[in-house]
């Protein structure tokens, strides 16, 4: 399959996706504010862009118990890219600054 190449821009934000064969897109329910939960990452992943859905502010972490306390902050309306991977086996951890928060994970692989 060939390689196909996407730009998704909103407001000043500008996201370049180089995609490979397969593409999933889930949406994580977050429905209390600052609590953890988790997403499992697609075996041999090359490529993931995580979001939130409105004004959140989202905390994330690769390791059980850290994303409050050890974490990458992905800001309001912002989108967190993570290209050249080779995972396997991994999950992320998420936290929502606001109540009834949906982030939206995109997996390349």
């Amino acid at each position: 399959m060939s390689n196909v190449t996407q730009t998704i821009t909103r407001t000043s934000a500008s996201v370049t996706v180089s995609a490979a064969q397969n593409t999933k897109i889930t949406n994580l329910s977050m429905p209390t504010a600052n609590t953890e939960y988790s997403h499992a990452l697609t075996t041999n992943l090359k490529q993931i862009i995580i979001r939130a859905r409105g004004i959140a502010e989202l905390k994330l972490a690769f390791t059980a118990t850290e994303s409050g306390t050890k974490y990458l902050t992905i800001e309001k309306r912002a989108s967190l890219s993570l290209s050249d991977l080779d995972l396997s086996s991994t999950t992320v951890y998420l936290q929502s600054s606001v109540a009834n928060t949906t982030a939206e994970i995109l997996e390349l692989y």
